[in-house]
């Protein structure tokens, strides 16, 4: 389902990049298309920073722009998701590092 989203929001990113009303924020537009390509390609680099950075950069367009609220719509679903799998990935190693402790290790 993220990738789906994620080709969903690329798709969505690159036919507005061409769109002479969002000129203005053509380069916020790019680096957002880029990061979003970025983590298609590979998914273990996501992190915290990145999906926040995302984030800002989709709200700051939905709020500027009403025509594009779909991107926000596409984005909350995938935000969670990530966020959730970092936390798991976080919680997992704590109990790996308690354990050994505990056995003494």
């Amino acid at each position: 389902m993220e990738s789906d989203n994620l080709k969903e929001m690329l798709k969505f990113l690159n036919i507005i990049l061409n769109e002479q009303k969002y000129a203005e924020d053509k380069g916020l537009i790019k680096k957002t298309s880029d990061e979003i390509s970025d983590l298609l390609v590979d998914e273990n680099q996501m992190n915290d920073t990145t999906l926040e950075l995302i984030k800002h950069n989709i709200n700051y367009l939905d709020r500027k722009y009403d025509d594009l609220y779909d991107l926000t719509n596409l984005y909350d679903p995938i935000y969670i998701s990530y966020k959730k799998q970092i936390h798991n990935k976080y919680v997992a190693e704590l109990r790996k590092k308690n354990k050994q402790k505990r056995e003494g290790n």
